[in-house]
Parts: structure tokens; sequence; C-alpha cells
């Protein structure tokens, strides 16, 4: 079971950035928890409505992302997700690069979903 739970994850993930990459606000709704927590890489916070708001107002564009997983632990109604994130995006209309460690934070929800409930970046730095 936890083998195929950690395939239905992986696959979510995939799912989310391609969302992201495409500006698929409606899809990205699904995905993440009204109780979303979302932290981004220089430490601005958005709950869910806020996030998707700067998604769908051209806030945060993304140009390209790669996310490669380090680590997939799934316990009981959550899955926490680590890896690492680099991104070109534009944010607030400046391009910016991104070099990020992450972990996400999947939860089961009630209503027998997985939903992204939190995400937490760490910048990693220059070499």
């Amino acid at each position: 079971m936890l083998d195929d739970e950690t395939h239905v994850i992986r696959d979510l993930e995939e799912a989310r950035y391609a969302a992201m990459l495409a500006g698929d606000v409606e899809r990205l709704s699904k995905l993440c928890s009204d109780r979303l927590t979302y932290t981004h890489s220089q430490g601005e916070r958005d709950d869910k409505a806020s996030y998707l708001e700067k998604v769908s107002g051209g806030f945060f564009v993304y140009h390209e992302v790669s996310h490669p997983i380090d680590g997939l632990i799934v316990a009981g109604d959550a899955a926490l997700v680590t890896g690492r994130m680099t991104a070109r995006v534009s944010v607030a209309g400046t391009e910016r690069k991104i070099d990020n460690s992450y972990l996400a934070v999947w939860l089961w929800e009630d209503d027998g979903v997985w939903r992204l409930a939190a995400y937490q970046p760490t910048p990693l730095a220059a070499s």
C-alpha cells in the first residue's frame, strides 16, 4: 500500500509543478488544501486564496522548474517530500533564479484525496 501511495504522491508533485508552469489555477486549486501554507524562497507566506490569486494575476509566472525528489515518506495521513527545486520565475515582473532545498507536505483529507498542505523552501548558498 505504501509503495502505491509514494507513486501517487510523485504523480501529484508532477501535476502540481505542471500546473504552476501552465498557470493553471483551477488545477492548482484542486491540488492544494484549503489549509495550505505556501512559503516562498524569500520567506513570504501565502494561504491558498492569496497564492492562487497571485498565480492567476501574473504576480508569479513560472518559466522553468526542475524538482527532483530526494526523499518521500508516507506515514499515515501525511506524506513528506524533500528535494531540490531550481526555477526561473517572474515575481511581480522581475525575473528570479531560484535554487532551493524544499519540503512539501501532502495530507490525506477527509474527502479521501491527497492535497498539498505546506511548502517550505530553503535557499541554497551560491557556490
